[in-house]
């Protein structure tokens, strides 16, 4: 597996929308692969449409005990 973990510091796990997606804005580039894995079904679903039609990232919301290939 070549996948990294990052600890985002200074971010509460309860941080507001509008404060993560601000947070992402700054990457100077966009990651290869963004994965929501963190919260209810409709507040994911809500928050990867709003990084899609901010940043023009592509979000994907895998299931639970499922495996990603990239």
């Amino acid at each position: 597996m070549r996948a990294k973990v990052f600890t985002i510091g200074g971010l509460s796990a309860h941080a507001d929308q509008p404060t993560l997606l601000d947070w992402l804005a700054n990457f100077r580039e966009p990651p290869r692969h963004t994965f929501l894995v963190h919260g209810e079904q409709p507040v994911s679903e809500a928050f990867g449409e709003a990084i899609c039609e901010r940043l023009g990232w592509e979000v994907a919301i895998p299931a639970r005990g499922s495996s990603v290939i990239v």
